[in-house]
């Protein structure tokens, strides 16, 4: 008789605690964890045992939490009824585990892990079997999750043959298969966490599907498609369902004879509804569904069963000589149609990865839809994203360019390294492959930047670029090109022969960030936020201070502006300087203009002095009137503003008291319209309407300063009863807020 799989959710009653060793553990004080996945950072939280590591100085302040060693426990039991069935596996899944772990089952270690990007499968029958002989059906599942910066330093000092460079928050990172962010990083606290940051479940089987790939051929004409699916089990099956389903409907059916533990039929979509970016089309979406089942009725009850959604689509990297000029083209095109991959770079959700859901990735990629991005880069000092937010790139047509796990840096490549990265490549890549969105693989993000600097600053990381014999690369002073150059594309060959590699980000002709070929990580891009942006920046020598300014007009008309520049007092709100310029500036089209610069000393021109920190200062760009004649309304017609304060912030001396900040909210004729007036300079003024989770800002986090009364248009509030509006600004030791009843 057939036996469907079982799977048992293992996610609650979880307890942790901090210790050296096993034995220690016992005499600790637990505590009750979150349900998974959660992490020790989430967990420390929630029992009050660490304050808001994201609040005022905080992150100083629970950086002990990453230096010890955690403790997760949970006791289960396995109902007998499952276990009848003496052909039955039982299999522990751990979907990720942050990072360095030893698994005990009942006391016997039954797994040790190292690279959090990996998930793990752990046979565990003989172990509950026996223990049902015993008559013992409680069973004790304890993680031991190991210092991660102890053991990265262990890894560094038994190979003190690699380079070992890296720019960003010390060369340990290199050696662990761990989001690199977490020790670190420009945009990011050092929060070094761990736990089980995904889920961890039970199952029991006979037969279970251990994967369903789909590959999809075009016809030029796009008349026809063929789907390729392969079915890959555990166990034994007499057969395949496999069904092609487009918005609920059967589109094609077939039964397939299992006479392997890979089989693969094509199927023939005529007319196929193809997936398109956006920006070119509708993103049509197909879901394969696979039933094993066992004798020759396929009404019989089933075995095990998979869906997966898949798209009809070509996308390929154009790389082709340029016309009378040095250089290669680089771009996408998706079904035969050039595409603008306009878009941004993604880093992960939430610091504290447990915390994304389903419907954050959904409102984030639909806010790069809703901003014109096409495509989105998953940034290699991150995670390989959940599925939820492939499922919205899907959904929404927006394209993905991924980053394999590798961030600014030399790695290091000796076996052991190699043995675990291709694992967690070849994981990911399989697990991932169904998805539309993915139009590229990237070896890394900046390596062969910080290799050619590593070249420069310290004399590390000499190599020959022409050199592909592996054994030569590995001992060569850029080891790691052994994953961007040889393993990577060959991993991504087998598995996704029709998917695009590239070696890095930045990479291309003799030099990793060459102009005419390959792709550039161009950093003046910053400037071009908007329209029309103005900026403001801090040269400091001294008691001496230049203000460089500038105005970028990204449209294709000429704009002709004149503007001011101001300081205020940060704790007082004090106007203490004013530079106005009433010359009449042409901004060309699609370019940057300087606009000078300003040399001030600490008394402004005053008697009093000031130190540069506690001073904020705002540019603000007018347009100019078209003729001679005075028109002050025309002339104090604010195009664009910046507002520039000292850093690091933790240095600025913000004013602490409330009542700082006035709002007033008006209807507009799309949405409500709030006003903003402060009388001190304010930064990351964050306004958030309470229990509202459909609310979209049309501006957010804003930096403030006095005499001018900034508007945000807010939509989605549904009305009807009191809304709270909460806002926060940053204050001197932590957020401030306020909230208002509207």
């Amino acid at each position: 008789m057939a036996i469907p799989k079982e799977t048992l959710s293992l996610n609650d009653g979880w307890k942790y605690t901090a210790s050296n060793d096993l034995e220690a553990a016992d005499v600790e004080n637990w505590h009750n964890a979150q349900p998974l996945p959660t992490s020790i950072h989430l967990d420390l939280l929630a029992n009050g045992s660490i304050p808001d590591p994201f609040s005022a100085k905080n992150e100083q302040l629970v950086q002990w939490a990453g230096k010890k060693t955690w403790i997760y426990e949970k006791q289960f039991t396995v109902p007998s009824q499952l276990l009848r069935n003496l052909t039955r596996m039982v299999v522990l899944v751990f979907e990720g585990l942050d990072t360095y772990t030893t698994v005990t089952l009942n006391g016997t270690i039954i797994l040790e892990t190292n690279n959090m990007f990996l998930s793990h499968r752990v046979d565990i029958t003989e172990q509950v079997r026996s223990a049902q002989t015993a008559q013992n059906e409680t069973h004790t599942l304890r993680i031991v999750f190991h210092n991660a910066d102890q053991k990265a330093m262990e890894e560094m000092e038994k190979h003190p043959e690699q380079s070992w460079f890296s720019f960003h928050f010390g060369n340990k990172r290199l050696a662990v298969r761990k989001a690199q962010y977490h020790f670190g990083w420009d945009w990011g606290p050092v929060l070094t966490d761990c736990g089980p940051w995904k889920q961890i479940n039970l199952e029991i089987y006979q037969t279970r599907l251990t994967d369903i790939s789909i590959r999809t051929h075009l016809d030029t004409d796009h008349r026809e498609a063929v789907v390729d699916v392969s079915v890959e089990m555990e166990g034994l099956a007499d057969y395949a369902r496999i069904s092609i389903e487009r918005d609920g409907l059967t589109v094609e059916s077939r039964v397939i004879s299992l006479t392997d533990k890979k089989t693969t039929t094509a199927i023939r979509i005529r007319n196929p509804k193809l997936w398109w970016p956006w920006s070119l089309g509708e993103p049509n979406l197909y879901t394969a569904k696979v039933t094993l089942f066992n004798g020759c009725d396929s009404s019989v009850e089933e075995l095990d069963s998979l869906r997966k959604r898949f798209g009809i689509r070509k996308i390929e990297l154009v790389q082709q000589p340029l016309r009378d000029q040095e250089g290669s083209s680089f771009f996408f095109r998706v079904n035969g149609v050039p595409i603008f991959a306009a878009g941004s770079c993604w880093v992960p959700l939430d610091s504290f990865l447990a915390r994304a859901t389903p419907g954050k990735y959904r409102r984030w990629v639909q806010l790069a839809k809703d901003t014109n991005q096409v495509m989105i880069r998953i940034w290699g000092g991150g995670i390989y994203e959940h599925d939820a937010f492939f499922d919205a790139c899907d959904d929404l047509g927006v394209l993905v360019w991924h980053d394999f796990m590798f961030a600014c840096g030399v790695y290091p490549a000796y076996s052991s390294f190699e043995e675990s990265v291709i694992a967690e490549v070849r994981q990911n890549v399989t697990r991932l492959r169904h998805h539309p969105s993915i139009a590229v693989w990237c070896g890394n993000n900046e390596d062969y930047a910080i290799a050619y600097l590593a070249q420069i600053h310290v004399g590390k990381a000499d190599y020959d670029p022409a050199e592909m014999d592996p054994d030569k690369i590995k001992q060569s002073g850029f080891p790691a090109r052994l994953f961007y150059e040889v393993r990577l594309p060959e991993v991504c060959k087998e598995l996704i022969p029709d998917i695009s590699y590239w070696p890095g980000s930045p990479f291309g002709g003799s030099f990793c960030n060459a102009p005419t070929e390959g792709d550039l990580s161009y950093w003046t891009v910053k400037r071009e936020n908007q329209p029309i942006t103005a900026g403001l920046a801090r040269i400091v020598s001294g008691d001496s201070l230049e203000l460089e300014a500038w105005a970028c007009n990204m449209t294709l008309r000429h704009v002709s502006i004149n503007y001011e520049i101001q300081a205020w007092h940060v704790e007082t709100g004090q106007n203490v300087w004013t530079h106005t310029v009433s010359a009449k500036i042409q901004l060309d089209p699609n370019r940057s203009t300087e606009l000078g610069r300003t040399l001030l000393d600490s008394r402004l021109g005053g008697e009093a002095h000031y130190k540069w920190n506690e001073l904020a200062f705002a540019i603000r760009l007018f347009s100019a009137p078209e003729s001679s004649v005075s028109n002050p309304a025309a002339e104090r017609n604010r195009i664009a503003r910046y507002v520039n304060f000292h850093e690091p912030l933790k240095e600025v001396p913000f004013a602490s008291e409330e009542g700082k900040i006035t709002v007033k909210l008006t209807e507009g004729e799309i949405g409500s319209i709030i006003q903003l007036s402060v009388s001190v300079p304010m930064k990351g003024v964050y306004l958030d309407f309470e229990d509202e989770d459909t609310v979209e800002w049309d501006d957010n986090g804003l930096d403030l300063v006095p005499g001018e009364m900034f508007k945000v248009c807010v939509t989605g509030v549904k009305y009807g009863g009191a809304k709270k509006l909460r806002v926060y600004w940053l204050g001197e030791t932590s957020w401030q807020s306020q909230t208002l009843v509207v």
